[in-house]
């Protein structure tokens, strides 16, 4: 798979890692802020094309890897996460489906889950985050589709569930939007697998 700088040189999972951090700082210049918006939404579908590949081809395994942890590296989720809103409406759904592809990322043999060991040890303020975007409509249900996919692993449920931003919940579950009160409530029903310890306990 290919993508551009120009004509001649590819672009690589890092070049379109960086490109996005660089594009969303540009967005905060007033006369830069569409193209850079443009620029934005134009990587991230590149980057959600190199982690999930498309109909013409499938994702390469080393690539993925590059693209994962260039983004652990320089702080991309967070990033996304505070700006989201700021993007158009590809833009969000791409997003979206990074976090999700990366959630479930787990590199073999290793058989572990490093986007969630990333968020849980060094940047479990994105969840936080991501909790908080129920009191925006624009991106309600993004942020509630990546809370659920997160909530699917028990060290990031724990994240949200012992932090005080989780009595918000009943609040978006109980006011606001029909739409957004329901998502809500189906993120809040997400329950998260037991570990081996919990299930031994459970037996009993």
């Amino acid at each position: 798979m290919s993508f551009l700088f120009g004509r001649n040189r590819q672009k690589t999972p890092q070049d379109l890692v960086r490109g996005v951090r660089e594009s969303i700082s540009r967005m905060d210049v007033p006369l830069e802020r569409r193209r850079a918006s443009e620029e934005a939404s134009r990587l991230l579908a590149q980057m959600k094309v190199v982690l999930q590949g498309n109909t013409e081809t499938d994702p390469i395994p080393d690539q993925v890897q590059v693209l994962a942890q260039e983004v652990y590296a320089i702080d991309l989720l967070p990033l996304l996460a505070n700006n989201l809103h700021r993007l158009d409406f590809e833009a969000k759904k791409d997003v979206t489906a990074l976090f999700s592809g990366l959630l479930r990322y787990c590199p073999q043999p290793i058989s572990r889950f490093p986007t969630v060991d990333y968020l849980h040890k060094n940047r479990p303020d994105t969840l936080v985050t991501l909790v908080k975007g129920y009191e925006n409509k624009d991106v309600a249900n993004n942020c509630g589709t990546i809370l659920r996919e997160s909530f699917k692993h028990q060290a990031l449920a724990h994240v949200v569930l012992y932090d005080k931003g989780f009595w918000r919940f009943f609040d978006y579950v109980q006011g606001g939007s029909f739409d957004i009160a329901s998502d809500a409530f189906g993120t809040f029903r997400v329950r998260p697998p037991l570990n081996p310890e919990e299930k031994k306990r459970s037996r009993y």
